[in-house]
């Protein structure tokens, strides 16, 4: 069955069939590259709190929900454990409910990610194989670090009690930084799963949209830092097995 028709036929909100749709292309795009390329998936969820001191309403801090989806492409170097995953993500977060500010607010990023792993453990003596083939403990072979800077495109939409039927929407360009860890467990000499938790930090973003001028119904935005936790689970093939 072709991927994209499957896609269609689960009849998903378009604000997450758009960016699904781009993902699988950019699987299909940067296969090929190289005969041992490793391509994945993955796909987690976020804890997070957005905080800001705002002229308006004072300190601010709301509970921030929602998933993240993203595909990746493997590259590493060839004397040392440090491997490479440039790729592309998607983000749909919710933040509570705050009937004094808004009645809803929603943020999409779409992520340009290069994330770094450092695998302490088998650092000077990973004999470059699948996880699965390698002759140490699954721990010492799989458990790595991992820096992950983006650049995400943010689009925050705001529903306010005085606009009915409408939102107020505005899109910047951000940095997200993520620190982890996680742990590559070997399934085949093909596919590897691997889970991992990443503390994530926004220094400087867009968390929504409020009216500044009632008669006009001017707005702007309210920027602050989001910080939390994501907790996710990926999947990598290996094309050359």
């Amino acid at each position: 069955m072709n991927v994209f028709a499957l896609i269609s036929g689960l009849h998903l909100n378009q604000k997450i069939q758009k960016p699904l749709f781009a993902l699988v292309f950019a699987v299909f795009l940067i296969g090929p590259f190289s005969s041992n390329a490793q391509i994945g998936v993955y796909g987690g969820w976020n804890q997070m709190t957005f905080q800001a001191d705002d002229q308006m309403n004072g300190d601010i801090s709301l509970s921030t929900t929602g998933f993240t989806i993203g595909v990746d492409y493997w590259f590493r170097l060839r004397d040392y454990r440090v491997e490479f995953k440039p790729g592309l993500a998607y983000s749909l977060l919710e933040k509570e409910e705050r009937p004094g500010l808004y009645e809803k607010s929603n943020t999409e990023w779409l992520h340009l990610v290069f994330q770094t792993r450092v695998y302490p453990l088998s650092f000077f003596d990973d004999c470059d194989c699948p996880t699965f083939s390698k002759q140490s403990t699954f721990f010492k072979d799989g458990f790595f670090f991992s820096f992950t800077p983006q650049l995400i495109r943010s689009t925050v939409s705001t529903n306010s009690a005085q606009i009915e039927g409408e939102s107020l929407e505005s899109t910047e360009i951000s940095i997200l930084l993520d620190l982890g860890a996680g742990l590559d467990i070997g399934l085949s000499d093909a596919i590897t799963l691997t889970p991992e938790v990443r503390f994530r930090y926004a220094p400087s973003v867009d968390g929504f949209n409020q009216i500044t001028d009632p008669q006009t119904l001017d707005f702007e935005s309210v920027d602050g830092r989001m910080s939390g936790i994501f907790a996710g689970i990926g999947l990598t093939w290996r094309l050359d097995q």
